[in-house]
């Protein structure tokens, strides 16, 4: 059990190290933490364009899982992954684990593309659903 818990912390650094670096934008193009617009990483707060939660999930392969988007003002969202070999994702959030690998699925507001949120996905062969905020 034990050998198992390092690969799986490890492999979470390194989804963290990557969702940090690529970040929301908000509908002024700032980067999130600049005080107004989206939030990266599913964190709510009252000046939120979009978020996604959850921030950060492990899936295995056989699971689906449904991302939530809130849009300020229930705006319509579109969903995307940057590796469809690894996980796709439909028009309503439903993740499906496709192979083994790391992906990003980022939700983007339908009337402005420049306000993005991201959540960091493992597909692995076996185990539980991780869910982080």
């Amino acid at each position: 059990m034990r050998k198992n818990i390092l690969p799986v912390l490890l492999i979470t650094l390194i989804l963290c190290l990557l969702f940090t670096a690529c970040g929301s934008k908000n509908g002024n193009g700032s980067d999130p933490g600049s005080g107004s617009g989206s939030t990266s990483g599913g964190t709510a707060q009252a000046d939120s364009l979009l978020t996604i939660y959850p921030s950060l999930l492990i899936v295995p392969l056989g699971q689906t899982v449904t991302l939530e988007a809130t849009a300020k003002g229930d705006k319509a969202v579109t969903w995307s992954s940057s590796d469809t070999s690894v996980a796709t994702i439909d028009d309503n959030g439903r993740l499906s684990p496709v192979s083994e690998g790391e992906t990003i699925i980022t939700v983007t507001l339908a009337d402005d593309a420049g306000v993005t949120d991201a959540c960091g996905v493992l597909v692995t062969a076996d185990g539980n659903i991780f869910l982080w905020e």
